[in-house]
């Protein structure tokens, strides 16, 4: 009786179910260990019906980025040390949403009782709001503090109980209030965003004005086109006037960068204000000639909405270009530094290794260098067939201890001569074409005439003097 109690037991222990578990939405999940420590062997079974884990040892779970598909029951069917046959176990997972998704939210509310129109902000049951701020259509930042009052401003106090809220009073309110506006309100945690609509009846009703008043929130690009250098910090930034559930960007070749508040790394960070004051930013330590091209800001809504974009232009400049050339029947070897600073020297090498500097060319060459403008440059009168190979363009910029290089390409390039020489060139080749085009041809047409005379002439002397015939000779 004592034994069967025992095997009883442990048949209850082994099908007892594991710990449920609590995962948070998009984050990541590296070997955690579900299920007893004791285990021999395990194969785990997700929520799908999908195998994710089938080895020996205790159970581990391993998930890239945790979604809305892992929550639910997980099973595992584990071998213990002194078992033959596997018994089945269970846990539950729970996927919540990160701290940056649960905030509290912000309530607004527009009144508009002409001429007057007052925009408040309230958080319930939140920390003290030690801040706030409005900001208008344009991005004009406006505090509304207690007492505070200007112009067509002035603080609106709220006197609810268990609610922390701000507000400002605009008095006779002009074109350039309407439109979307947000409002910041800092507490002794964090600080949160609301966003509100300001369309007033008695302005809108002008049609131009009505026109003009942005009332959707919609994606702008505070990055201009712009060119940098390589090495360079490079900050990419976009802004809505709504919150946003997400945001990433594109680059030239595809390649996607998602980005969130805190976010930071090696490689990239996270700037802006956060995603619920609808902005997106993203900074790079650096970016090389290869990134240049078109790159675009992607924002998503958690009302589903149709994402948004915008795209811009980034030009990546190589710190030193290299050139290959022929310019008044000499081959040109060029370098030029971007930025174009006072260089110590030029160094040139040619394909078989031989290197010199601008200041001792080897005979048969020309320096026209100009380090002060960050120019590297040498003439061959005569070069070989060794010297149109590609060249190395080495460049030493002043104060600074590294050396900047790049290889020309060994295709030859010909300019055309510069100044009113060009056309004059051209317009003689041109009319001597013509010319010889018009001799030719006026040429073809009296030979043309000629032979059709003649012809002509022939035909006549033969019909109007025909032969006679001879009479036949006697036999």
């Amino acid at each position: 009786m004592r034994w069967f109690i025992l095997l009883c037991a442990a048949a209850f222990l082994n099908n007892a179910d594991a710990q449920n578990q609590i995962w948070e939405l998009n984050s990541s999940l590296s070997d955690l260990f579900v299920g007893p420590d004791s285990a021999v062997h395990c194969q785990l079974t997700n929520p799908s019906g999908n195998i994710v884990f089938d080895d020996f040892g205790p159970c581990r779970v391993n998930i890239d980025r945790v979604t809305e598909q892992h929550s639910g029951l997980w099973t595992m069917s584990i071998i213990q040390q002194n078992n033959v046959l596997a018994v089945r176990q269970s846990f539950t997972a729970q996927v919540t949403s990160s701290a940056a998704d649960s905030k509290p939210t912000v309530s607004t509310s527009v009144q508009q009782e002409k001429p007057v129109i007052k925009l408040l902000c309230s958080m319930a049951n939140a920390e003290l709001v030690t801040a706030c701020v409005f900001r208008d259509p344009s991005g004009r930042v406006l505090q509304a503090r207690q007492g505070v009052s200007e112009d067509r401003y002035s603080f609106i106090e709220s006197l609810s109980a268990g609610v922390q809220s701000c507000g400002i009073e605009i008095n006779g309110p002009l074109v350039s209030d309407l439109g979307l506006w947000r409002c910041d309100l800092q507490t002794t945690a964090d600080t949160y965003f609301g966003h509100l609509t300001v369309l007033c009846p008695w302005a809108m009703q002008d049609p131009e004005i009505a026109a003009a008043v942005i009332s959707v929130p919609t994606l702008t690009s505070q990055t201009k086109d712009q060119v940098v250098s390589e090495g360079d910090s490079v900050t990419m930034s976009c802004s809505i006037q709504t919150a946003i559930r997400y945001c990433y960007f594109r680059a030239r070749n595809g390649t996607i960068f998602n980005v969130r508040p805190g976010m930071t790394s090696s490689s990239v960070e996270y700037v802006g204000a956060g995603l619920g004051a609808g902005e997106c930013g993203i900074r790079f330590p650096s970016l090389f000639a290869s990134d240049s091209g078109t790159w675009s800001c992607h924002v998503g809504f958690a009302d589903s909405s149709e994402e948004q974009r915008v795209q811009f232009s980034i030009q990546v400049q190589e710190p030193i270009s290299a050139s290959q050339f022929v310019e008044c029947n000499e081959l040109v070897i060029a370098g030029v530094v971007n930025g174009h600073p006072a260089l110590d020297y030029c160094r040139f090498v040619r394909i078989d290794g031989l290197g010199f500097t601008s200041e001792n060319v080897p005979a048969g060459y020309t320096d026209s260098s100009s380090l002060s403008q960050g120019h590297c440059k040498i003439r061959m009168a005569m070069p070989t067939i060794l010297e149109h190979h590609a060249w190395t363009v080495v460049a030493k910029v002043r104060s600074q201890d590294n050396e900047l290089s790049q290889s020309t390409d060994h295709t030859i390039e010909m300019p055309p001569p510069d100044g009113p020489v060009t056309w004059w060139i051209y317009v003689m080749i041109v009319l001597t074409l013509v010319a010889l085009v018009g001799a030719f041809a006026f040429k073809r047409n009296r030979r043309w005439a000629s032979e059709t005379a003649t012809g002509i002439r022939d035909s006549f002397r033969k019909n109007k003097y025909p032969e006679q015939e001879k009479p036949p000779l006697p036999a």
